[in-house]
């Protein structure tokens, strides 16, 4: 009769997985970057330098917000002031001014954009203009259909929905695909999810701090660059 006995204590083998299971996602966030970047030319020393380094920063910097713009209005708050009149208490509706300050995340935004304008003249002399702007509204359409405001917390998005749009619509352009993948993917993220909701639905936001490619959309950016890769690697190897 076979019977089953973990070898360890199950706290033990819970934080095996969970290293194993990190050093995988890590060689899998370092595969994607250093494909990216050997796409474009770089040696593989080269390529893998620089996606330890996007890797780790865009972790390290992602809970660093810097206010661009800070912004008053008034909102109505429901009232617990009541006003006695022959004998019914009638609320007194009340109105007060709160600020909003809206952000951009270091690691979730201004590295991705960092990237995305270092990859722009290699696909602009590759492919032109016009592929790039068909890629990046696509993505930013999908990503703001998807996107949603949450009150008190700030916009959301599927980590998921952008990449495998991004991937979807780059495959067709054969060798720029992966860098495309990855403009595509990050920058209509922040562009759909991000700024173009917040414009449509900005009275919607209650929330004292916005942030551009952090809290809702932090995961969304950092996993689209390497999963469009990996999936335009399926879909056009």
């Amino acid at each position: 009769m076979i019977r089953y006995h973990l070898p360890m204590h199950k706290r033990i083998l819970l934080l095996f997985l969970l290293v194993s299971f990190s050093y995988l996602m890590i060689l899998f966030l370092m595969g994607g970057f250093s494909r990216l970047f050997e796409s474009i030319g770089l040696n593989r020393g080269e390529s893998l330098f620089i996606a330890t380094l996007i890797l780790f920063l865009s972790l390290a910097l992602s809970g660093v917000n810097v206010p661009i713009l800070e912004l008053e209005r008034e909102c109505f708050v429901p009232s617990e002031r009541f006003i006695v009149f022959f004998g019914i208490p009638y609320p007194i509706p009340e109105f007060k001014r709160e600020r909003t300050v809206i952000a951009i995340n270091l690691g979730g935004a201004l590295i991705p954009i960092l990237v995305s304008i270092y990859l722009l003249p290699f696909m602009l002399k590759e492919i032109g203009i016009l592929p790039i702007i068909l890629s990046l509204g696509f993505v930013s359409l999908v990503s703001f259909s998807v996107s949603r405001v949450i009150p008190g917390v700030g916009i959301v998005t599927p980590a998921l929905v952008p990449p495998m749009s991004s991937a979807l619509i780059s495959s067709a352009f054969g060798e720029v695909a992966v860098p495309l993948a990855y403009f595509s993917g990050t920058m209509g993220t922040l562009i759909g999810a991000d700024v173009m909701r917040l414009i449509s639905e900005w009275s919607k936001i209650n929330s004292p701090l916005v942030s551009i490619g952090g809290a809702g959309t932090f995961d969304g950016i950092y996993l689209t660059g390497v999963i469009s890769i990996a999936l335009v690697s399926f879909i056009s190897p």
